[in-house]
């Protein structure tokens, strides 16, 4: 018996390089879920700029079963940026929360180069520590790519970001997908396919490190 679902995606880029919403959905398929998605996910957008965004609050309405905030690693870097991003965060929660949704936050990777002079670790740390107390104060479940990256930049030997350094690898790719699906249905990852063309032992390592933060 199949399960369905209805996902709406708000982000940026670190959505949609390497499709993240549709890999997943493809990787479900295999378990008997399926997810059809909808992505609203312009290039460098700022959940500051959904929030003002008319057309998003519309595609909230619509009527999802799940919908995930993402928001861009450079709107967390100073306090006027995190103040300006936890309004827009609770403008969206609210709608999301009207709804009927659930609320999930994306907590994107880090960027493989420095942030406001922070390394890809310390830009872990920064994005848990804005993000944590959101979820908390706006009734939201955190799916933690972030934590992942940073037990995988500590045990793994894999490149976990591409050309640019900037946008993740087919690797760090994989190791999103496998904690959305950990955290979403509480099911170790290393139930899931291989995407990407992954060679098998890097993909069991990569969902082996998604079970350990999902704690599944």
């Amino acid at each position: 018996m199949t399960v369905e679902y209805r996902f709406l995606f708000i982000g940026n880029s670190a959505t949609y390089v390497h499709d993240l919403p549709a890999t997943l959905a493809e990787l479900c398929k295999e378990k008997g879920i399926a997810i059809h998605q909808k992505q609203i996910v312009p290039g460098g957008r700022m959940l500051e700029q959904h929030a003002a965004d008319t057309a998003v609050f519309e595609e909230i309405g619509k009527g999802y079963h799940a919908v995930f905030l993402q928001e861009n690693g450079n709107a967390m870097t100073t306090p006027e940026a995190r103040e300006r991003s936890l309004s827009a965060v609770g403008k969206l929660s609210d709608a999301v929360h009207q709804s009927g949704a659930k609320l999930f936050f994306y907590v994107r990777p880090p960027y493989g180069i420095n942030l406001a002079g922070l390394d890809s670790l310390a830009q872990c740390e920064l994005f848990d520590a804005h993000f944590t107390p959101a979820a908390k104060a706006n009734c939201a479940t955190c799916v933690y790519v972030n934590r992942a990256f940073a037990h995988a930049i500590h045990h793994l030997p894999y490149d976990l970001w591409g050309p640019d350094h900037a946008h993740i690898s087919t690797h760090g790719a994989y190791l999103a997908v496998c904690t959305f699906y950990a955290t979403l249905f509480g099911r170790s990852a290393t139930e899931l396919g291989i995407a990407y063309d992954l060679p098998a032992e890097e993909a069991k390592a990569l969902q082996q490190t998604a079970d350990q933060v999902a704690e599944v």
